[in-house]
């Protein structure tokens, strides 16, 4: 007789707590997956929401308001549609360079048999893990009377700034979408053609900010502050001539040869087109008396004097040293870029005092610094925010200081204050 054999079918019976702990996982990625949903879609709500209904914070789950009226501003911006048309070109055409250029490298790097395989390897990996970065306005450094540095969203002066916006928040003075909306929209709100939608807008100049609509606003003189003083900070040396945009790591092999190299940058005539752009391609005029005339775009170039800067020339980001005796020599126009911003300057001249400058740290600086600054400036941005809207400065604000000093504040504070002194050489 032939037997055949039975296969038998094994169920593991799952007890009860093994269910129960898979309903403790599941409710977990649950809730970590709506957690990093939610943001995404409460930007989506928002966008199409009354603006003043956010920033009451009106709005968690569902639209209020309903409008198109933003995306019907930013899809009638020319300027829009153009840096979407060069993001989609860089990076097609960024992601075809390296796809080119790194696949060999990969495959080559991939071959045991490669002479200097590991040193290769190191040469690409290296500068994944290293670097140097110089200090920006976004440290939240000032100067005092006496030239000490300090901690600006820390001070005495800082609360009653925020007390007085509060109360510009509450009068109707201050634009209610001011903490919805990003540099985009900001910009699209006030660059719109004919019909700028905000009263008072900052920075460098009326031209650079408003473009076409520029005509429409003047500079006005630093209003006096609660305590008699009138806060304004500027270069006094003439524009803004940056320093460190040029550096010299501790591999150079030849230091001199180098810095022989780079002082061709520092020249008179190469800062100058540095900054404005080339004399050969007409940007700038040489005049036979010693003089350089800062040209303007032709009319039908559709840019003003300060694109045409940042669009033909390195501006902020490349070596220069433009001295006093110099910077007499260069004639500016009146009428758009730098000229203005003279002009504009002038108005508060009396009241400008010295900024905390561009200092470097220590590799040991900057990632202690990095690491502190993540939470300090996430709760300053929250709470100024709260405060505005809210008001509660001068309530909240013992329990603010002993937050921020919880978070690392004084460590923060401490590595700015030791580059400023190295910056000073002491």
């Amino acid at each position: 007789m032939t037997t055949v054999p039975v296969r038998r079918h094994n169920h593991v019976r799952r007890l009860a707590s093994d269910r129960a702990f898979d309903g403790v996982l599941y409710t977990i990625a649950a809730i970590l997956t709506l957690t990093a949903l939610y943001p995404m879609y409460f930007i989506i709500i928002a966008s199409i929401s009354d603006p003043s209904l956010v920033a009451q914070g009106k709005i968690l789950l569902l639209p209020r308001g309903v409008t198109l009226e933003g995306y019907e501003h930013l899809a009638s911006m020319k300027n829009l549609w153009v840096g979407y048309g060069n993001t989609i070109l860089y990076t097609i055409a960024g992601t075809a360079i390296m796809l080119v250029v790194n696949i060999p490298v990969a495959y080559a790097l991939s071959r045991r048999d490669l002479v200097g395989r590991r040193w290769f390897t190191l040469f690409f990996v290296f500068p994944m893990f290293f670097g140097v970065q110089p200090s920006r306005a976004g440290n939240y450094m000032g100067l005092n009377k006496d030239g000490e540095a300090y901690f600006v969203p820390a001070a005495e002066n800082y609360k009653e700034a925020v007390k007085w916006a509060h109360e510009l928040y509450v009068s109707g003075a201050l634009d209610p979408e001011r903490f919805t909306q990003t540099a985009d929209m900001v910009s699209a709100k006030i660059q719109e053609d004919g019909n700028p939608r905000t009263g008072i807008v900052f920075g460098w100049t009326a031209d650079a900010e408003l473009l076409g609509n520029a005509k429409d606003y003047v500079v006005v003189e630093a209003v006096t502050g609660p305590d008699g003083e009138h806060y304004v900070e500027s270069d006094p040396t003439y524009l803004n001539y940056g320093r460190n945009e040029f550096v010299v790591t501790k591999n150079c092999k030849d230091v001199g040869k180098l810095l022989t190299w780079a002082d061709q940058f520092y020249t008179d005539v190469a800062s100058l087109q540095t900054y404005y752009g080339s004399i050969d391609d007409g940007k700038i005029q040489a005049n036979a008396d010693g003089t350089y005339e800062v040209l303007l775009p032709d009319a039908d170039s559709g840019i003003n004097l300060d694109t045409s800067c940042w669009t033909f020339s390195f501006r902020d980001h490349g070596p220069k040293y433009m001295h006093e005796g110099f910077q007499s020599k260069i004639i500016l126009p009146t009428t758009e870029g730098d000229g203005i911003k003279l002009a504009d300057d002038a108005v508060n001249a009396a009241y400008v005092r010295d900024t905390f400058p561009v200092v470097f740290y220590t590799t040991e600086q900057l990632e202690e610094k990095a690491f502190l600054a993540t939470d300090i400036i996430s709760y300053i941005s929250s709470q100024y925010a709260h405060w505005v809207k809210d008001g509660g400065v001068e309530e909240e604000w013992d329990a603010y200081l002993k937050k921020l000093d919880e978070m690392g504040l004084q460590s923060y504070v401490q590595i700015e204050k030791d580059a400023f002194a190295a910056y000073q050489g002491k």
